[in-house]
């Protein structure tokens, strides 16, 4: 009998564990997509407005093309951020979905697991794969405009 006791208080601190676990992870990821909004917002004011500076200023031809690699470099860097953010965030989602699966329990987790087709999802893959396309190209084209004209 002390046996069931001792299966019955894992079985209780195991259900403990996996709540905090879980509630860890969802914090961590709620902070992970809190930061990918945030670098974002952070690349396109510091690749605006190193452009605009670049623009306005008037310390010389030089000045300007080295000074055009800055939002270029700005944009690759974030980019990658952005991407290992993600990567990091899947990762999180794909543990969730197996402890789901395990405890089963159909969680949200698991729900946005099994829409992951549906078209809010696409649309919020192709609008983050625009938004760094397009912040990508225009520091590149911002760099050989700068190059062309001088």
């Amino acid at each position: 009998m002390g046996h069931m006791t001792c299966n019955k208080s894992q079985g209780f601190g195991n259900k403990l564990m996996r709540e905090l676990e879980y509630t860890k992870l969802a914090e961590e990821t709620k902070e992970l997509q809190s930061d990918m909004r945030r670098l974002e917002l952070t690349a396109v004011a510091a690749v605006g407005g190193t452009t605009a500076f670049l623009l306005t200023e008037h310390y010389g031809k030089n000045f300007l093309f080295f000074g055009s690699f800055v939002p270029l470099l700005i944009t690759l860097a974030a980019t990658l951020r952005y991407v290992a953010y993600y990567y990091q965030l899947r990762r999180i989602r794909q543990y969730l979905v197996a402890k789901e699966l395990e405890d089963g329990y159909e969680g949200w987790e698991t729900f946005l697991d099994k829409n992951s087709r549906s078209t809010a999802s696409h649309l919020a893959t192709i609008s983050s794969v625009v938004f760094w396309a397009v912040l990508l190209l225009f520091s590149f084209g911002f760099f050989l405009a700068v190059f062309a004209y001088d």
